[in-house]
């Protein structure tokens, strides 16, 4: 009865402070912002690239043309720069992929494109040039804090670089195959009216000078898009003020722009399409979702399955470039390396010894224990046989040689031989040589002498 006690006490004792833990607190979430990711700030096109997989269109990011070889597997180019098409070999193979029915969509360089030419640009005949306007995305958009306009009754504040709706474009369904979409209906807002007659306009649109919008018309899509080009450049190519002009061996069938200049362009090159913009940035992270520039995207690319997006000109590595361009060298060359290291590499087995069956001949064997000698310094060993046959061949044949004193003897030997006295006492009495020279002359002479005897 006591342990049913105590066991009732411990339960009571657990269950009231949970009960009063979740009757007396409330869960809530909170949602904190960490803004965009590296991949976004290192890839201005991320949120393009995201779009365009929402509509089923593979698309990539790369920071060469080399990088997008081959071609041949791409349905539509996007070029940031015409600068990035860096050589003639380059140019050729992208117009040759244009005539085969590629689209190729192309902008031209910012306000100093002086400082670089462009070969595309050139053959399609588009100029690019300042225009007068002073405004540029920093500051053509009225700012409702300046004017006084942002009040306390606002409900969504005017969208900054940070677009917190991003994500929302991000998130689209998937384009359908035989109709266009604009972006406000993909996201879900009503777009039955013209968009010239919208109401649910983003306050930055709606602040936005109407000079600086370009609308375009397509055909088989209702309506007219509005896009924000950077007023600061503009194209010009000569056909737009003389239409019978035929010099130029591409003209624009279709030019638009807003009271800055022309700021979009096509041309039909063979079975494909070339469409040159003034402004890249319109497809950027920062102003994907402005306007109609999300829509406008996905009309260029409709027909397309893969998209590639080259925003750089960066050249690959020498070693890279060999084994694109020449792999069988690179591996007949390596092959070559692993036959010369194995070739000089010592082996880990015992050494064998070198069998001789070949017998040496007595003279090498004479020449052998002479070199040995000499190595040796061993000198006096080599000269003291034909010393002591000289002075047993001079004792036989000189009387009295023996009981004469060296000196004497060296002198009857100098006459005999007709050597200076000195030649022949250092031919008979010097030991130690170590000079080659010395030692042939020493043999010499104890020779000449052997030979009088």
């Amino acid at each position: 009865m006591k342990n049913k006690f105590i066991l009732l006490i411990l339960i009571l004792f657990i269950a009231l402070p949970t009960a009063a833990f979740f009757l007396l607190f409330e869960p809530y979430y909170e949602t904190q912002k960490l803004g965009w990711s590296p991949t976004a700030y290192q890839n201005r096109y991320l949120a393009a690239e995201k779009y365009l997989a929402r509509a089923g269109i593979e698309a990539t990011t790369s920071n060469s043309l080399i990088n997008a070889n081959p071609l041949s597997e791409i349905d539509t180019i996007f070029i940031s720069d015409a600068r990035n098409v860096l050589t003639k070999q380059q140019t050729e193979e992208l117009w040759q992929w244009i005539s085969n029915g590629g689209h190729l969509i192309l902008s031209g360089p910012p306000t100093d494109w002086e400082a670089g030419s462009s070969a595309l640009l050139e053959r399609l005949g588009i100029e690019i040039y300042s225009t007068d306007c002073d405004c540029d995305r920093t500051n053509y958009f009225f700012d409702d804090e300046a004017s006084g306009e942002n009040d306390d009754d606002t409900e969504e504040p005017v969208k900054s670089k940070d677009h917190g709706n991003l994500k929302e474009l991000l998130d689209t369904p998937e384009k359908s195959d035989d109709s266009h979409h604009p972006i406000d209906e993909i996201s879900g807002s009503d777009t039955t009216d013209n968009n010239n007659n919208r109401t649910d306009k983003a306050p930055i649109e709606e602040s936005t000078d109407p000079s600086l919008i370009t609308e375009l018309e397509f055909d088989e899509v209702d309506g007219v898009l509005h896009i924000n080009f950077n007023p600061a450049t503009a194209l010009y190519h000569p056909y737009m003020d003389d239409e019978e002009d035929t010099e130029s061996d591409s003209q624009p069938f279709y030019w638009q722009g807003s009271e800055w200049g022309t700021h979009f362009m096509q041309f039909y090159i063979g079975e494909g399409m070339v469409s040159v913009v003034s402004d890249p940035a319109i497809w950027q992270n920062y102003y994907l979702e402005e306007f109609d520039h999300a829509y406008l995207l996905s009309i260029l690319t409709d027909y397309s399955k893969t998209v590639r997006f080259i925003v750089g000109s960066n050249m690959p590595s020498l070693a890279a470039l060999i084994w694109q361009n020449a792999p069988e060298f690179v591996i007949a060359c390596g092959l070559l390396l692993i036959t010369w290291l194995y070739y000089r590499s010592r082996r880990f087995l015992p050494a064998t010894g070198i069998n001789y069956t070949v017998r040496r001949s007595l003279a090498e064997h004479i020449q052998a224990v002479g070199d040995y000698l000499w190595q040796q310094k061993q000198s006096n060993a080599l000269l003291a046989s034909i010393r002591q046959e000289i002075e047993q061949r001079a004792g036989f044949y000189i009387g009295g040689f023996n009981q004469l004193s060296q000196a004497q003897q060296y002198q009857k030997l100098a006459e005999l031989a007709q050597l200076p006295m000195e030649r022949v006492a250092s031919a008979m009495a010097q030991t130690d040589i170590i000079s080659e020279l010395v030692f042939t002359e020493t043999i010499q002479s104890l020779q000449t002498i052997k030979a009088k005897l």
